[in-house]
Order: structure tokens, then C-alpha cells, then sequence
């Protein structure tokens, strides 16, 4: 996917979107337009956003690092991982999370602070 992708900026050649699909560039389509793709759009973001943000943050660095060798790679990255958790274990909103999941309801993440990220 990223060596494919790597290709299409530097050549300029246009794709669709199967076939940036099946080059593994994107991990989903849509088919639908107008209102009907937006509505799709918002429910993932939604869907993504009701988790905890502290911990989103940090699995997104995580995985640009395990990308990025200059940064260690995979074994960096995975350290890095253990020991972000460790940190979010120690935060209020592990236990909200847990509440929230035990009473079957949204959780309200509201520890924003990122200092250790």
C-alpha cells in the first residue's frame, strides 16, 4: 500500500477507488453520494470519537512510529505502546471507561491533559 501510494504521488497517475482498495492504499469505499456519504462519514468519525481521545492520540503516534525506522520501528513502537498504556491506566478516564462499559452507557472522557504524550 504505502510503496503503491508512494508511486502514484511521485508518477502523478490517477487510480480509482477500487483500485486503491484492492492496492491496500484505502480501507474502505463508499458508493453513496450527497447527504447519504456525509451521514456515512459522521457515523465513523462519531464512532471514533466516542473513545477515549487520550488514548486515540497516542495509538495514532504509536503507529506512525512502527512506520517510521528513523524512530526505531516496531520494537520502539511497541515499547512506547506498553508504556503509553501504563499511563492511561493511571488517568480518571480508564475507570470511566470501565463504568461506562459495565453500565452499558456512553462514557464522558473529560482527563484531556497530554503532558506524557
Amino acid at each position: 500500500g504505502e510503496a503503491k501510494a508512494k508511486e502514484i504521488m511521485l508518477i502523478g497517475d490517477v487510480m480509482t477507488a477500487k483500485e486503491a482498495k484492492e492496492a491496500g492504499i484505502v480501507n474502505r469505499t463508499s458508493t453513496k453520494t450527497g447527504q447519504e456519504f456525509s451521514s456515512e462519514v459522521e457515523d465513523l468519525a462519531t464512532q471514533i470519537s466516542s473513545h477515549n481521545p487520550l488514548a486515540l492520540r497516542s495509538m495514532v503516534r504509536t503507529l506512525r512510529m512502527r512506520e517510521d525506522a528513523m524512530h526505531g520501528g516496531l520494537e520502539a513502537a511497541l515499547r512506547r505502546e506498553a508504556h503509553t498504556q501504563s499511563l492511561c491506566f493511571a488517568k480518571s478516564d480508564w475507570g470511566e471507561g470501565l463504568d461506562a462499559a459495565v453500565e452499558r452507557r456512553q462514557p464522558n472522557f473529560d482527563d484531556y491533559s497530554n503532558d506524557w504524550l
